[in-house]
């Protein structure tokens, strides 16, 4: 990513067990929130600097086509979804999570004490507890003072659960 440059050169890449890299897609300001719906057919991407995820069909083989507008608007970091289908995203500079059906319409939003939030991921015993970090940099002293709680996890407990995490292995 580069925050200084009208360009957009940031990207996402795979890497297979192997170590191979491989370019899954460019031409993104700031990539972040990555995520798949529960039958891995699509992919749910952000865009930080244009506000947008975007969503489009992934192969098996890794291919990202047909990619189009999921959400616009806010300047979502993390992305999460639920075992519903539905995602939970992370507002930076906005000091919200989203919560998003999985058409894309907003279904509630919750506020959080702190105004650069960074990621969103699902844990505890049964996957129902959300975790939201926080970032204090790019504040001023008197944003610091008003959101002391910056650069904080915070724990939500949902009436949802995340799914169990995919392990990644390397082959060595």
């Amino acid at each position: 990513m580069n925050l200084f440059n009208d360009d957009p050169v940031g990207a996402f890449y795979s890497v297979s067990g192997d170590g191979d890299v491989r370019l899954l897609r460019g031409g993104i300001g700031v990539a972040n929130g990555l995520e798949w719906s529960l039958d891995g057919r699509r992919i749910f991407f952000t865009d930080t600097s244009v506000g947008t995820i975007y969503t489009g069909a992934y192969s098996a083989n890794g291919d990202i086509t047909d990619v189009n507008v999921f959400t616009r608007g806010a300047p979502h970091d993390g992305l999460t979804i639920d075992t519903d289908g539905n995602f939970w995203g992370a507002l930076y500079g906005g000091g919200k999570v989203v919560h998003y059906n999985s058409n894309g319409a907003e279904v509630f939003a919750i506020d959080i004490p702190a105004l650069n939030l960074t990621s969103v991921a699902f844990g505890g015993a049964d996957l129902s507890m959300l975790y939201v970090a926080s970032a204090r940099e790019n504040l001023t002293q008197a944003q610091l003072e008003a959101y002391p709680l910056s650069g904080s996890v915070f724990a939500i407990q949902t009436d949802t659960q995340g799914r169990q995490p995919t392990p990644f292995f390397s082959r060595g």
